[in-house]
């Protein structure tokens, strides 16, 4: 049973989203579908200390094969009621769908922000060899 479907236009083809993660192509290939098997995780930190204290925590529990902290950007944003205006470093974080829950709950748990962004992406297509690597450093045997 289809829960949702949303039609999508990407280079002439339509594409039904059947499931959370996967997608079946509409049309003359039956049977053709795109599973996501990694996510990137995005979080915002205050401090370049902050997050390679954060990102090396994720990376040594195993929530995540690779975490990259960009340089410092300005993010423009309204808390409690008033435009803010902060530099923050930008945490994308390279895991499994699987790792999800465990890694929200963990960032929720030792993030300094009252509420952080902790926001996912499907990576739509990964060289075999990087998702190879990505399994076996995430994988808790």
């Amino acid at each position: 049973m289809i829960s949702r479907c949303i039609s999508l236009i990407r280079k002439d083809t339509c594409f039904a989203i059947l499931s959370q993660r996967t997608f079946t192509k509409r049309g003359g290939y039956h049977g053709l579908s795109y599973t996501f098997d990694m996510i990137i995780v995005m979080t915002t930190v205050s401090t370049a200390s902050d997050g390679e204290t954060l990102a090396e925590a994720i990376v040594t529990a195993k929530l995540a094969a690779c975490v990259q902290i960009l340089p410092p950007m300005t993010s423009v944003y309204v808390w409690e009621g008033k435009v803010q205006k902060e530099f923050e470093h930008l945490l994308l974080i390279k895991t499994l769908p699987e790792k999800w829950d465990d890694l929200v709950a963990f960032i929720t748990a030792n993030h300094s922000y009252d509420v952080p962004e902790i926001i996912a992406i499907d990576a739509e297509k990964i060289s075999g060899p990087y998702l190879d690597w990505l399994k076996t450093v995430t994988s808790n045997t």
